[in-house]
């Protein structure tokens, strides 16, 4: 068997409030709209993308989703710009921007209108 693209599933408690963030300062797309079920589908390209669903209070306290980018630095320094802000994270050394440079490559947090913890990092 081989396994094919993965779309993780991202929850959110105001369902609106999360797909404006993901439209408006990510800049994604909605690929499919399914407001009666409070859930929308996102294309991230290459064949990706991931899935914004409404469910009840929660806690989420790992990265749920990561974006590789050509250039971390100007990907932080164009979401900031957007509005967005990038986790201090001192165990990993992130530096005034938010990135972390370990292992060869550099990776930033970020967290969505709902907490979710998502991430932009040096392609592998």
């Amino acid at each position: 068997m081989e396994l094919g693209p993965i779309w993780p599933t991202i929850p959110c408690t105001d369902f609106e409030r999360a797909k404006g963030f993901y439209v408006d300062k990510l800049g994604l797309k909605v690929s499919k709209d399914m407001p009666e079920m409070e859930m929308a589908m996102f294309d991230t390209g290459g064949q990706s993308g991931f899935v914004l669903f409404k469910r009840g209070p929660f806690t989420c306290d790992h990265t749920v989703a990561g974006w590789a980018v050509e250039d971390v630095e100007a990907a932080v320094k164009d979401l900031a710009d957007k509005g967005v802000t990038f986790e201090q994270y001192p165990e990993l050394k992130t530096d005034e921007m938010g990135i972390s440079r370990m292992g060869g490559g550099m990776c930033a947090w970020f967290k969505d209108t709902e907490g979710n913890i998502l991430s932009v990092n040096s392609k592998m």
